[in-house]
């Protein structure tokens, strides 16, 4: 028997609207704590729950296993449950295949007769994250064609990965936005050029697609460093000393900790590990922000551009949970730098204190 129950509520950490992913495992009596949470190959159970846009089930800052949990969808089947007949139909099966296996789905309904979540109860896979990606590779295309002939949004909320043996769970997710309260009184003048920069954040914090949400971040420090050449060259022309703004702080856990306090002053924004790490992928460590944008987000933004708007093969989808995954990691740091360069060119409209390190100007 487990030592904790799989409703127990846990609370979030990390950056608001950001992805993340929880590992559980639950430690059984007599076994021993190095043997907890071991992951090796075996059937898995993987569940996703399904939402309407806008309307997730988990809406604060904690959130539960799946266990009976029926989310929802504009994917009506059934009828409502009080309307139901023993003969009236309850749920959907579905048999999906990748990599030469058959995948068979289990698509169940809410008390609207819409469907809510849908369940691979086994699926082979060397560990956790192997039988999440072929779970994902299996159920995305129905998903995807649904989406296309019926002309509907279909939003994936939470995928739940289960090893009913050795009873570890691996929870995808993401925190959710907290309420703010905006400054009162009279604030400062809004210029037409910072209002047309807040937009393009807005439309990516609006956004539940991470490859939307990636162009509009890198669209958006693109374009603000293409504002920082032009006015230098304006200075120049004009005989004056150009106002100069180096990226050249290496990325570290200190100068992103004290880029946290400036571009996000208030105290809800507790700085832990998770935070930290969702911020500075690996790869960024050591590096300066520049260099990540030129060697690692460009391709990536290239990629993705080539395949939406170019004329190449479409190499870049929803229905790889790898794309998803590479283009995820890299939103928080994209988010963060956002802020900064803001912060930084419109210190007035931005409306924030400003640091005396991490970005120097001259």
């Amino acid at each position: 028997m487990a030592q904790l129950s799989t409703t127990e509520r846990l609370k979030l950490h990390g950056l608001p609207g950001e992805g993340q992913k929880m590992h559980v495992a639950f430690q059984l009596e007599g076994q021993t704590r190095s043997s907890v949470g071991q992951t090796k190959p075996g059937f898995y159970r993987v569940d996703f729950l399904l939402a309407r846009p806008n309307a997730l089930k988990y809406t604060r800052d904690s959130i539960s296993f799946i266990k009976n949990e029926v989310g929802d969808s504009h994917l009506r089947i059934a009828k409502h449950a009080s309307e139901r007949g023993p003969n009236d139909i309850e749920k959907l099966l579905l048999e999906g295949h990748y990599g030469g296996a058959t995948i068979e789905f289990v698509c169940a309904v809410n008390d609207d007769g819409c469907i809510g979540r849908i369940t691979a109860q086994q699926i082979w896979g060397k560990n956790h994250v192997d039988a999440e990606l072929v779970a994902y590779r299996a159920l995305t295309p129905f998903l995807s064609s649904w989406s296309t002939t019926l002309d509907i949004p279909i939003v994936v909320e939470t995928i739940q990965v289960t090893d009913p043996s050795t009873y570890t769970e691996s929870l995808r997710l993401h925190r959710p936005f907290r309420d703010m309260m905006p400054i009162g009184g009279v604030g400062p003048i809004l210029t037409e050029e910072y209002s047309r920069f807040a937009s393009v954040y807005r439309e990516a914090l609006n956004s539940n697609s991470p490859l939307y949400r990636f162009l509009c971040f890198y669209k958006l420090i693109e374009s603000l460093h293409c504002r920082q050449k032009m006015l230098a060259f304006e200075a120049k022309a004009s005989g004056g000393y150009p106002k100069k703004r180096q990226e050249d702080v290496k990325l570290s856990i200190e100068t992103i900790t004290g880029i946290i306090t400036w571009v996000y002053p208030w105290e809800e924004m507790p700085i832990n590990d998770l935070l930290l790490t969702q911020l500075l992928p690996s790869e960024a460590v050591g590096k300066k922000f520049r260099t990540i944008f030129n060697s690692v987000l460009e391709p990536i933004r290239n990629t993705i551009a080539h395949a939406l708007m170019g004329s190449g093969e479409i190499k870049t989808v929803a229905d790889r949970l790898e794309d998803v995954e590479n283009i995820s990691k890299w939103l928080p740091l994209l988010r963060l730098w956002s802020r900064v360069l803001l912060a930084s060119d419109f210190p007035t409209e931005f409306n924030i204190i400003r640091p005396v390190i991490h970005i120097n100007e001259r």
